[in-house]
C-alpha cells in the first residue's frame, strides 16, 4: 500500500498515475476542501495532520510501503517529519515536487518572519498588507493592527473559521479558490489600497505568475517568499520520472506489475 500525501494539483497527477499503473493507495489531505478537491482520486481519503508519532502508527497498522509527498512546495516542516519518518523505518520516500523558478527579479525573503520583519521596518500605521493564505495570521496580527491586515484566503470553512477566530473582520477577508485573475488583484490593491501584496512563490500551477503579472502598472510592492527547493535522489518532478522509480521499487513486483 502507498501513502500519498497530498493536497495540492500534483495530487492529481500522482493518483492518476498509480491508479493507471494499479497501484493500491490511500490518500492524505488535511482540510475537508483538500478531500472535496481530491478525495475521490483514491479508494480511500483520510483528513488529518500527522506527527511524527502518528504517522509511524500509520504505516505500521496499515502496511505502508512507500511514501509519496505531493504536498505544497512551502510545507517544509512536513516534508522534513514524513522524510525523517520514512527513512527511520526504513521505508521509500518519493518527494515529488512541481518545478519553482528561484531566480526572480522581486524582493524575496527566505520565511514569512523574514518578510513580516522587512515590511513592520518601512511601514507606517496607515500601511495596508494584502496577505495571500493564513498559516502566518497570527505572526502579521503581532506585528500590525488588524485594520492593516487583509487575508485572501482559500473557499473553505476552515479558513474562514480561523479568520474569525483571529477576529479579522469580515471586509478584510476575500475568500477565493487561486490563482486569481489580474482584474481581480488590481481591484482588491485599488479598493483596500494596499501597499504591499504578500505571496508565495511556489511554482508551476500555482498563482504566482497571476500574482507577480497583476504587480504591473501598479504603485504595490511585492514580497515574495521563495520554497525551499530540494535536489536529492529522493525527488522528482515529472510523471515520467516517478514512473520509472516506482518501477524499480521492490513493492511493485508485489502487486504483479512487471518491469
Amino acid at each position: 500500500m502507498i501513502l500519498v500525501l497530498g493536497g495540492t494539483h500534483e495530487t492529481t497527477e500522482v493518483c492518476t498515475l498509480l491508479n493507471q499503473m494499479g497501484l493500491k493507495h490511500v490518500l492524505s489531505v488535511t482540510t475537508d476542501f483538500g478531500a472535496k478537491l481530491y478525495g475521490h482520486l483514491s479508494t480511500e481519503c483520510l483528513i488529518t495532520r500527522f506527527e511524527p508519532d502518528t504517522l509511524e502508527a500509520y504505516i505500521t497498522q496499515n502496511r505502508i510501503e512507500l511514501i509519496i509527498d505531493a504536498t505544497h512546495p512551502h510545507a517544509s516542516l512536513v516534508k522534513a517529519m514524513a522524510s525523517s519518518v520514512a527513512h527511520k523505518m526504513n521505508l521509500p520516500y518519493i518527494l515529488y515536487q512541481r518545478a519553482v523558478d528561484i531566480e526572480v527579479e522581486l524582493p524575496t525573503f527566505e520565511s514569512m518572519t523574514q518578510a513580516i520583519t522587512h515590511v513592520k521596518n518601512h511601514a507606517n500605521e496607515k500601511t495596508h498588507i494584502l496577505i495571500t493564505g493564513i498559516k502566518h495570521i497570527r505572526e502579521w496580527k503581532a506585528a500590525f493592527d488588524v485594520s492593516q491586515l487583509y487575508f485572501r484566503i482559500m473557499p473553505s470553512l476552515e479558513s474562514l473559521k480561523i479568520c474569525l477566530d483571529e477576529q479579522i473582520p469580515a471586509g478584510h477577508i476575500v475568500a477565493i479558490k487561486a490563482p486569481c485573475s489580474i482584474a481581480l488583484n488590481q481591484t482588491l490593491f485599488k479598493d483596500f489600497e494596499i501597499d504591499y501584496f504578500v505571496f508565495k512563490n511556489s511554482g508551476a500551477g500555482s498563482a504566482y505568475k497571476q500574482n507577480i503579472a497583476s504587480l504591473e502598472g501598479v504603485d504595490v510592492t511585492p514580497i515574495c517568499i521563495q520554497p525551499v527547493v530540494t535536489n536529492d535522489n529522493d525527488s522528482c518532478g515529472d510523471l515520467t520520472t516517478l514512473e520509472t522509480k516506482l518501477k524499480t521499487l521492490k513493492f511493485v513486483i508485489h502487486n504483479g506489475l512487471k518491469h
